[in-house]
């Protein structure tokens, strides 16, 4: 099983008063729904656009993260939000969970809304506190790979670390360490120094699924499938189950507005290890909403 919590940022010279009014805004709403923050901005080429969204504190929930576009680029496909993930960074005083969005370079200036779902009210399957070691890709076996869950994962820091430190990679993604699938989660800090954390993993299967289906993964493709119009309000998050004993790895797993000539669409992306084989597995991807 994977999951991705996909999960996205309004640019760095954005006035302190809007910051305000909009962090005040995502509280209440934290109170009565899972929508934690509703932007409309304008992101430019290549930017790395960034939102503070608010401290890092254990139990607020793991964040998934929709974008959608509120404008039609000129009519050709191929346009797509290369980057959205909300991640913990230290600034220098304390740990904040901070939004970041990019659109790739070379595409056009785009308008889109942003918004972001915590989960706290999902299940908890897993809680541990662990140390992180700079640049390591670690690892920590959740749950057999046959049961069906999607995660949703909240990293907290537990002590001060230097600025600029942060998590830079949060990832579920099935793999086979003793003769059986299992659900991995991987983690990644970007730090001067080891990084004590706390990881609570939230399961998703209260939420609606929105697509189920068993498909081959074919070594190094990038393949795309639809899930619905990127105008739909929802986010998601992605669980990979493999149905055989082959060796695929999901290297990247995305949901990502893309434009096709016509309209936007949310579609699933999935890359595996290219020297690999042909991969079976079943897809689902569940979704959450206001």
């Amino acid at each position: 099983m994977n999951k991705l919590v996909l999960s996205l940022a309004l640019a760095l010279a954005i006035a302190a008063g809007l910051l305000g009014g909009v962090k005040g805004a995502a509280e209440t709403a934290k109170r009565t729904s899972p929508l934690l923050a509703n932007i409309n901005t304008r992101l430019m080429p290549g930017v790395l656009s960034t939102w503070t969204l608010r401290p890092s504190m254990p139990g607020d929930g793991g964040y998934i993260v929709e974008v959608t576009p509120l404008q039609h680029p000129r009519p050709m496909g191929g346009n797509y939000v290369q980057y959205a993930v909300v991640r913990p960074e230290y600034d220098g005083e304390q740990w904040n969970d901070v939004l970041r969005v990019q659109l790739p370079d070379g595409s056009e200036a785009l308008t889109v809304n942003i918004r972001v779902y915590e989960t706290s009210r999902l299940p908890l399957t897993a809680e541990f506190e662990t140390v992180l070691e700079p640049g390591v890709w670690h690892g920590q076996w959740l749950n057999p790979a046959s049961e069906t869950h999607g995660y949703a994962v909240e990293v907290t820091p537990l002590d001060p670390g230097t600025a600029g430190d942060r998590l830079d990679r949060i990832h579920v993604q099935p793999e086979m360490p003793w003769g059986e699938w299992g659900d991995i989660l991987r983690l990644q800090a970007d730090c001067a120094e080891p990084m004590r954390v706390l990881v609570q993993v939230y399961e998703t299967n209260s939420l609606p699924v929105v697509v189920d289906m068993n498909t081959v993964l074919q070594p190094g493709d990038w393949p795309g499938f639809y899930i619905q119009p990127a105008k739909t309000r929802a986010g998601y998050i992605v669980e990979v189950t493999p149905l055989d004993l082959g060796d695929g790895v999901a290297e990247k797993i995305v949901v990502q507005p893309e434009y096709d000539g016509r309209t936007w669409n949310d579609v699933l992306r999935i890359e595996t290890w290219p020297d690999r084989q042909p991969w079976e597995v079943n897809i689902r991807v569940y979704e959450i909403k206001p």
